[in-house]
């Protein structure tokens, strides 16, 4: 048995369309390979199938949060990805307070590889 892309373990399917809020194409490669017919768009759309933010700081987090949570409206799979393993200033506590300013909590975390852990977005 294989292991699950990244994409799947996030809930990621096949037809997919996933907004990526992300800096580089280095962080939005983290999705790759999406799954048959799913691709990936650089502004929120009506019928979001998924949206995975990326962030590698706290404060580059807290800006994209005022872009990103109003924009998800009915979107049904919601995440943040961060760096994981190594010192930073991004962990549950911190994320916890931030979403909840929005009316949102966090859900499972879950480990993509060694250098990336992701957490889901469910709205209150």
């Amino acid at each position: 048995m294989t292991e699950p892309t990244h994409a799947e373990t996030l809930g990621i399917t096949e037809g997919s369309v996933v907004w990526v809020v992300a800096d580089s194409v280095e962080e939005t490669a983290l999705l790759d390979p999406l799954p048959d017919g799913a691709h990936t768009v650089d502004e929120p759309i009506d019928r979001m199938d998924a949206a995975v933010l990326l962030a590698d700081n706290l404060e580059a987090l807290e800006v994209r949060l005022d872009e990103v949570l109003p924009s998800l409206g009915s979107t049904p799979v919601a995440w943040i990805s961060f760096p994981s393993g190594h010192p930073h200033n991004l962990d549950r506590d911190a994320l916890v307070a931030l979403v909840d300013e929005y009316g949102w909590a966090l859900g499972p975390e879950v480990r993509l590889d060694e250098t990336w852990s992701a957490v889901r977005l469910r709205q209150l």
